[in-house]
């Protein structure tokens, strides 16, 4: 479970001054790369030591006994977060075999420790159940946007802990700074991932928005295989046969500043 008292002694052990606490956290961020199958294993290792920092017991059952799944995060004493880390999928949707392997997971600790709650939880580009896909009952989905979200809380939080020799080992300090920053048990995947949705409509409307406005993770790196460059700086792809783009000579006076960034549906 999440205890206040175990995110400042983990704290101490790893880091021995601010900078490097602030170099630990940035580092654990740049781990989880979407898109990237060949770096799934990084972003597993991150999210287990994210966890571990903010205080959450935090552990990998698949990687330690060969089942399970991805993440375990006990959140409190009666509840826990089975997480499945997709970062590496190249899907506009869910597929049924990932659904369902978050579907084994629960059952997997159902199992193990039946008087225990499981919050399903998964990382996906997309929070779009695919049609032959049955969403996990209560699940939730950290989409890259809102992973961006949690890194400048992450941040945020670790910056205000490096601000004085050995703040963060304050235990009071580290509870008032996660409850501000809503990384607590009971908050962090409220604030932090939202519901899968079952219709395709619930998809980012990408008519007339520019590359620009499309948020960072999304436009750092290609997300989807198969897709071509939207904007020639801070580029933005698209699911070629999906989300068809447009050029358009009329925004060279817009953010975007060059013609390019639009998306229009087919």
């Amino acid at each position: 479970m999440q205890s206040p008292s175990d995110a400042p002694e983990y704290l101490a052990s790893q880091y021995h001054d601010g900078v490097s606490l602030r170099l630990g956290v940035q580092a654990l961020f740049e781990d989880v790369v979407w898109g990237e199958e060949e770096r799934s294993d990084d972003a597993e290792r991150a999210w287990q030591q994210l966890g571990l920092h903010l205080g959450f017991t935090s552990t990998r059952p698949e990687k330690q006994y060969g089942t399970g799944p991805d993440s375990l995060w006990a959140l409190s004493a009666g509840r826990q977060a089975v997480v499945e880390l997709k970062t590496g999928c190249t899907t506009h949707t869910i597929a049924k075999k990932d659904m369902d392997q978050l579907g084994g997971s629960v059952r997997w600790l159902n199992d193990h420790d039946p008087e225990v709650e499981a919050l399903p939880v998964m990382l996906h580009p997309s929070r779009v159940s695919d049609a032959k896909a049955t969403a996990v009952p209560g699940m939730r989905v950290v989409t890259p946007a809102l992973f961006e979200k949690l890194k400048e809380a992450v941040t945020s939080y670790a910056t205000a802990l490096a601000g004085s020799p050995d703040r963060w080992a304050d235990e009071q300090v580290v509870r008032e700074q996660l409850a501000h920053h809503k990384l607590t048990g009971d908050r962090f995947f409220t604030t932090y991932a939202e519901p899968v949705s079952s219709s395709p409509d619930h998809r980012p409307e990408t008519r007339g928005i520019l590359c620009q406005d499309w948020p960072a993770a999304y436009t750092s790196r290609p997300v989807w295989a198969g897709a071509r460059r939207c904007a020639p700086r801070r580029a933005l792809w698209a699911v070629t046969g999906q989300w068809p783009l447009a050029r358009d000579p009329s925004l060279r006076s817009g953010r975007g500043g060059d013609g390019f960034g639009v998306l229009s549906r087919a």
